[in-house]
């Protein structure tokens, strides 16, 4: 909650997006970049992650 409303005060919209994704698809996106293992894999995974939230 800190670091969302710290967010907040510089980005809403990027804020609203962090606070409405579930923790484990924020951790495995930051986890795909560190690893740098490219965009397209961080892609699907956003994608899959899309059509089962709206689903």
């Amino acid at each position: 909650m800190v670091a969302i409303s710290e967010i907040a005060k510089r980005h809403t919209g990027f804020a609203a997006l962090v606070a409405s994704l579930p923790l484990m698809s924020l951790l495995a996106f930051i986890w795909l970049t560190l690893k740098a293992l490219g965009l397209q894999i961080e892609g699907l995974l956003s994608k899959q992650i899309f059509w089962l939230v709206s689903g």
